[in-house]
């Protein structure tokens, strides 16, 4: 059943990236996109079979899938709720559902989730030095972090 799921899965995302690429360059055949996509995602996918692969994949699973959420979630509900408004999506949802929306929603889109979302923001770069795998830190320049050059 994961195999199933991994590969519908893995499908999914190619031919959405093909898609793209396609609807860019209608001239060039959809059998050559595809194998170039592939291809190169056969490439980058080398890396996590080598000895330093897993922590390749920790590297890319904290920053490319954790931490990305965080920083979209924060920008999202910032821009949805402080930017466009407040009253305005509650107007909005409430023309949707027709009914009232109670104190509780309003609060937590207005303050309380916000506010986590950019507590945990901060709380996680806080905390992103001590990234490590197997009890062994990740080099600096792995997270981030560049030393001067002496």
């Amino acid at each position: 059943m994961l195999f199933t799921l991994g590969v519908g899965s893995a499908t999914s995302l190619t031919n959405a990236i093909v898609t793209v690429i396609h609807d860019q360059f209608h001239h060039i055949d959809k059998k050559w996109i595809t194998t170039i996509v592939c291809f190169i995602g056969f490439l980058s996918g080398l890396i996590y079979v080598t000895p330093g692969g897993q922590w390749m994949l920790e590297l890319v699973d904290y920053f490319g899938a954790g931490f990305v959420i965080y920083v979209m979630a924060t920008l999202e509900m910032i821009g949805i709720v402080w930017v466009y408004g407040l009253s305005n999506i509650v107007r909005d949802i409430e023309f949707m559902l027709n009914r009232k929306i109670s104190f509780y929603w309003k609060f937590c889109w207005g303050f309380f989730i916000p506010v986590m979302l950019v507590l945990i923001l901060s709380y996680t770069l806080a905390t992103s030095g001590s990234l490590t795998y197997e009890t062994k830190p990740y080099p600096p320049i792995a997270i981030g972090k560049f030393q001067p050059l002496r």
